[in-house]
């Protein structure tokens, strides 16, 4: 009995140590190695008959095969995602908030037409970070433009107020005035319709 509890101890040992070199394989993207020694713990670990651990270590490979998988598509895109990104953070240093969102919609939409984005977390995260900034712009602009609506309001008020107290004045200086405010009234109604593309 204590032989069998000796030997259990030894190879329990032997598999703590291929758990650490298999783990830092894995996190050092040394894939094929973190393979190799997992399949060591698993035939030492059936030997020995610890089936939970047989278990854990073929969940592990599986992991690391679905790692493989995702390094491989990423690779596909790699290139494209780098420039991506180098593009993205030029236009967001330029303010062009739009553009760079356009830059990640147009990306996103051209790669998942043969490959699956949400596979790739460096990709998920990036495009997940575009959304979140997209959503803080989109409501700091529907606030400005609130704001620029009542202040719309006031002005145009302000202009009639303006204008009636010009109406019966038959000096030139008065003529002058309604000619600057039916200036003023054009360029308003151009820049409503450029708001409005």
């Amino acid at each position: 009995m204590e032989n069998e509890n000796t030997k259990k101890l030894v190879v329990l040992s032997e598999i703590d140590e291929l758990k650490v070199i298999a783990n830092n394989h894995y996190l050092m993207g040394k894939f094929n190695d973190a393979i190799k020694v997992t399949e060591r713990i698993i035939e030492i670990a059936e030997t020995a008959k610890l089936y939970s651990i047989v278990r854990e270590y073929a969940n592990f490979i599986a992991e690391i095969y679905k790692k493989i998988k995702e390094e491989d598509k990423f690779s596909l895109i790699r290139d494209d995602f780098e420039n991506l990104k180098r593009n993205y953070e030029n236009l967001l240093q330029k303010n062009a908030i739009v553009d760079a969102h356009q830059l990640v919609d147009k990306f996103r939409k051209d790669k998942e037409k043969f490959i699956k984005l949400n596979d790739i977390d460096v990709v998920t995260a990036f495009i997940k970070t575009d959304e979140e900034r997209w959503n803080e712009f989109n409501l700091k602009e529907a606030s400005l433009k609130k704001k620029l609506e009542a202040l719309e309001i006031q002005f145009n008020s302000y202009l009639n107020t303006f204008c009636e107290s010009l109406i019966g004045l038959e000096s030139d200086e008065a003529w002058e005035m309604r000619e600057m405010i039916s200036e003023l009234k054009e360029v308003h109604i151009k820049y409503k319709k450029v708001q409005e593309k």
